[in-house]
């Protein structure tokens, strides 16, 4: 036995010694700066890169160790990245390898150590990597072929890895494509991994801890900072089998904690998971104090409580192109959420959400708003093609949200909303038909003040909604004004998708408005100002509704406007493919106004119409008063048609029918036309320019301010927005006028006018005619008849049967500047004069005087009359300044009176004289 033992005592020693030799001898042939060169030439030529080491030392027992110190990688020398740093530098790399674990055949490897760290990864505007370049990646790119391997890879034994660490680690990830820039400031893991020979039982556990990251993007230009991350495992892999047994995963983000457990199989091929993943219940205001600011600027003025907690299960293969096989379910328990501008809570919130790779099952949702419960469920399966399931209900006191809304100053919301709104089917985007729709929102005693409105309006009624019509029945009161009102608009959803490729069947909309009565004056206040005029010239037509057909009514008792009242009003609406009727009947100031308009608005660069309206036995000055702002005032015609009520007085009946074309006001007003029948029964004229320049060529016979006439009658037409009068009569006290001619947009006249004068002013003119030319002469001089003097040497004045003179004129000039121009005598009956007997000279002489006198006395003292009335009216108007200039005016009317008197009674002793 003592040979045996001294031959293994002998053996072993020559073993040891022959094993120190063997070191020594390694450690003579490679020195530390031997293996420093060899092992920069190995690494330089693997990347491509420059590579330095400031030292390399090299340890044989306890363990054979070899230590890097000062490596740096540099990074690459293209011109498009920036960063001036190396791509890797740590401070020391150690491997060491346990001495006796060689002896025992099991290598183990007692240490890995990394320590400090530093990588930049960089990405250039173009989206290229900094480590693209690297001469490892590029000889490792594959060309498509698969190798498959004969026979399983074996270790010739089994290696353990008591220690890998990663200390004091740096990550900086540069973005220069998309600006980002993440920095990890400390990176540190931790991990132990040992490996049997046949790869069937290779087991790793570990810790990787993430601290003090940094994140700033474009849309976060201030850094988010002091997040962290932890990852720690435990899990054992066969790689001859391909399966993965996780014991456990755990995660955790910020104060959000993860666990993972379960298998995974055929990780080479198609890999089969049947993996849980579940969350720790969390606290939704930790959660809250975790998101930066920078994220939610708001954070401050939020509140929020209640917990929450995530289960996922993943089972099945998992296949390209194909969605990971999960589920499972997130709940939300007691939560609570306040905010400062909200002024109540949403409390009570609980909710379990169900789902898996294709479905989604909101269920026992529900929370309150204030004391307002709101619940809702729904499913989704196939997200591809959603069947959706779903309800929502809920009670909302606008009480509680009107401080939610901005509202006007003085606007205030009141009353309850209830909702029930159900839907079912598939959500087709191009086809919403297939979604079964259905809701209704009733309204209980909604109170809204809003501006304009000087009153509260109270609404009652409800809204109904599905996948096909919305419809509404609704009931309010405004102060004493109320009105009933039912609508629906069916086949809605091409008006929703306009640009789908389905055809949808037209819209329709159908309502009904009934009113006792409608006071507008007490609902918005008077307009102040004057009316804005049309806006830029040649601005295209708004068709109403264009594409949608409509079927209403609209009935009330009384409708009261600006202090018009309009009576029985009945509107009937009809649109059909574009084609619009429209028909009104009211009753107005104590008459009548029916109007019917049938329009083409298919086209809205082309819109025609054809307009008939019919006017009985209302005071034209409330009929403009009323409805003269609807005249746009787009041309100087319809300027001065707008005054027209300032002018002219009496009981209007109208017959118009007008019809034009065009895309714009502008092309419409152009191209009216139709005809027009109008008559005026006991009415007056004032202030009427034109009358004031006809009648100054009448001022030597009769003086002429208002106009009072029995009856006005025209018959006119319009051709592209001219007024042509084809007759035009009045018959008034001063005489009978007609008139034909032209009033153009531009307010020009052409028109011709003659005035068969009464029977006292044709005797006036008459009488001096048959006393002598002279005289007649000198009374038509400085008038617009003075050019008929001549006339009177050849035939003198014709008068007719009932011996009046008729006077005929040019108009010319404008509305704003008329000129007034004679144009001769009408025809008379000159024999039928003669053949009265003829009375004294004597007595002629006498009553001409006479009717002279009194003549002019009348004229006079009317004409000091109105005179008189004009100056007060002026006094009233005008300022003080101007009162001494009508004192003057009136005692120059004086002196001038006394002057004519003095110069008919001197005429007349003359005439006497000469007489006998």
């Amino acid at each position: 036995m003592k040979k045996p033992l001294k031959f293994a005592l002998i053996s072993g020693s020559s073993l040891i010694i022959l094993f120190v030799a063997g070191l020594v001898t390694l450690f003579v042939m490679f020195p530390p700066e031997k293996i420093k060169d060899m092992a920069v030439v190995g690494l330089e030529e693997a990347l491509g890169r420059e590579i330095s080491v400031e030292s390399v030392s090299f340890s044989i027992f306890p363990a054979i160790g070899v230590s890097l110190s000062g490596v740096e990688v540099a990074d690459t020398e293209r011109e498009t990245f920036t960063s001036q740093r190396p791509f890797i530098r740590f401070e020391r790399f150690l491997i060491s390898i346990s001495v006796r674990s060689i002896f025992k055949g099991y290598p183990e490897i007692t240490s890995v150590i990394l320590d400090a760290p530093q990588i930049v990864i960089e990405v250039d505007e173009e989206g290229a990597f900094n480590f693209d370049d690297l001469k490892v990646l590029a000889e490792a790119d594959t060309t498509g072929e698969v190798v498959e391997a004969e026979e399983p890879v074996m270790l010739p034994v089994p290696i353990t890895l008591r220690r890998l660490s990663i200390n004091r680690g740096e990550l900086q990830y540069l973005d220069s494509k998309d600006d980002i820039n993440v920095t990890i400031a400390s990176l540190d893991q931790n991990v132990t991994l040992s490996i049997d020979n046949e790869l069937r039982n290779i087991v790793s556990t570990g810790t990787l801890l993430l601290d003090d990251i940094s994140v700033k993007t474009a849309e976060i230009p201030t850094p988010l900072s002091d997040l962290n991350f932890t990852f720690k495992h435990n899990l054992t892999l066969n790689l001859v089998e391909g399966t993965v047994d996780i014991e456990e995963i755990r995660l955790s983000l910020q104060k959000l904690y993860f666990t993972m457990s379960g298998t995974i199989s055929d990780i080479e091929g198609d890999p089969e998971l049947d993996l849980a993943i579940n969350s720790e219940p969390f606290d939704i205001k930790d959660i809250l104090a975790e998101i930066p600011v920078e994220i939610l600027p708001d954070k401050a003025k939020l509140t929020a409580s209640g917990t929450a907690q995530l289960n996922v299960a993943i089972k099945g293969v998992l296949k390209e192109e194909q969605p990971l096989p999960l589920k499972g379910n997130l709940t939300f328990n007691d939560g609570l959420i306040r905010y400062v501008d909200l002024p109540q809570s949403i409390s009570n919130i609980n909710s379990k959400i169900n789902f898996t790779e294709n479905t989604l099952e909101v269920l026992q949702t529900g929370f309150n708003f204030g004391t307002n419960p709101v619940e809702l469920e729904v499913t989704i399966v196939d997200f591809e093609r959603p069947q959706v399931d779903g309800f929502l209900k809920g009670k909302l006191d606008l009480s509680d949200v009107k401080d939610m809304m901005e509202l006007p100053p003085g606007a205030a919301l009141s009353g309850i909303v209830n909702a029930d709104v159900s839907v079912k089917g598939e959500a087709d985007p191009e086809d919403p038909s297939k979604l079964d729709l259905n809701g209704r929102v009733d309204l209980e005693n909604l109170s809204i003040k809003w501006p304009p409105l000087l009153k509260p309006a109270v609404i009652n009624g409800e809204f109904t909604l599905t996948s096909t019509a919305i419809g509404e029945k609704l009931s309010a009161t405004i102060g004493r004004s109320s009105f009933d009102m039912e609508a629906e608009i069916t086949d809605y959803l091409s008006l929703v998708l306009p640009d789908s490729e389905k055809e949808f069947n037209r819209p329709k909309i159908v309502f009904a408005l009934n009113s006792p009565l409608l006071d507008v004056d007490e609902l918005l206040p008077p307009q102040e100002g004057e009316p804005e005029e049309s806006g830029e010239a040649g601005a295209p037509m708004i068709a109403p509704l264009p594409g949608i057909d409509m079927y209403g009514t609209v009935k009330a008792g009384k409708i009261i406007f600006d202090g018009l009242e309009m009576d029985d009003l009945n509107v009937d609406v009809t649109v059909v493919n574009d084609k619009a009727d429209i028909t009104m009947r009211t009753g107005f100031a104590g008459g009548r106004i029916s109007n019917v308009l049938n329009a083409d608005i298919s086209n809205v660069e082309n819109i025609s119409f054809n307009n008939r309206l019919n006017v009985d036995q209302i005071q034209i000055n409330d009929l403009m008063r009323g409805f003269g702002d609807f005249i746009e005032p787009t041309t100087a015609l319809n300027r001065e048609l707008k005054n027209i009520q300032e002018a002219l007085y009496g009981s209007i009946t109208v017959a118009a029918n007008l019809s034009s074309s065009g895309g714009t006001p502008e092309q419409l007003t152009d191209n009216l036309s139709g005809n027009a029948e109008v008559k005026v029964t006991d009415g007056r004229i004032s202030n009427a320019l034109v009358l004031e320049r006809m009648s100054g060529a009448l001022e030597r016979f009769i003086e002429i301010d208002d106009v009072n006439f029995r009856r006005l009658s025209a018959s006119l037409r319009l051709d592209k927005g001219n007024m042509i009068f084809d007759d035009l009569q009045i018959l008034s006290d001063y005489g009978d006028w007609a008139a034909s001619g032209t009033v153009g947009l531009d307010t020009e006249l052409d028109m011709k006018v003659s005035n068969r004068l009464s029977e006292r002013a044709s005797r006036s003119v008459l009488s001096v005619q048959n006393t002598g030319r002279d005289a007649l002469k000198n009374l038509l001089s400085g008038t617009a008849l003075s050019s008929a003097t001549n006339i009177l040497d050849d035939v003198g004045i014709p008068s007719d049967a009932q011996g009046r003179v008729t006077v005929k004129m040019d108009l010319g000039g404008n509305l704003s500047d008329p000129k007034v121009a004679f144009a001769g005598f009408g025809e008379g009956s000159a024999p039928a004069q003669q053949q009265q007997p003829r009375p004294s000279v004597r007595e002629r002489a006498t009553e001409q005087i006479q009717q002279t006198v009194d003549q002019k006395r009348e004229q006079l003292e009317e004409r000091l009359e109105r005179e008189k009335r004009r100056a007060e009216e002026q006094v009233r108007q005008k300022a003080r300044e101007q009162r001494e200039a009508v004192e003057e005016q009136k005692q120059v009317i004086e002196e001038k009176r006394r002057d004519v008197e003095e110069d008919i009674r001197e005429r007349g002793a003359e005439k006497l004289r000469r007489l006998f």
